[in-house]
């Protein structure tokens, strides 16, 4: 018996000052973690990048896997990623993804990975 596991990848394209704003990204992954119901177990963990490759790169472990952050502030770019091993309400996810990153005047691309039985 395998574990069913939900993965959703999204990427925003012309996203607003919050890509370089560390505090605004913490505060991203924490209330992705409330979102989708799950509990932070550690972080989040938040890191800017060179300066050949500014951006922001930030995760936390969560009690069914991981959420994770990379912005590009170069390229006006974010990508999430939202890793468990329960369901969670992906909507929820995308309009956090807009509301943090005003995507909505913007590009949203999304990949749905799904292992299961």
């Amino acid at each position: 018996m395998h574990t069913t596991r939900y993965h959703l990848i999204v990427d925003v394209s012309a996203a607003n000052g919050n890509i370089s704003n560390s505090d605004a990204i913490k505060t991203f992954l924490v209330d992705m973690a409330a979102a989708t119901d799950m509990s932070v177990l550690a972080g989040p963990l938040v890191a800017e990048g060179i300066p050949e490759n500014p951006g922001i790169t930030g995760f936390v472990i969560v009690d069914f896997s991981h959420i994770s952050v990379h912005t590009f502030t170069k390229y006006g770019e974010a990508m999430i990623d939202v890793f468990s091993c329960k369901p969670y309400d992906q909507e929820k996810v995308r309009a956090l993804c807009r509301k943090t990153f005003g995507t909505e005047t913007s590009e949203m691309r999304e990949k749905l990975v799904w292992w299961g039985e």
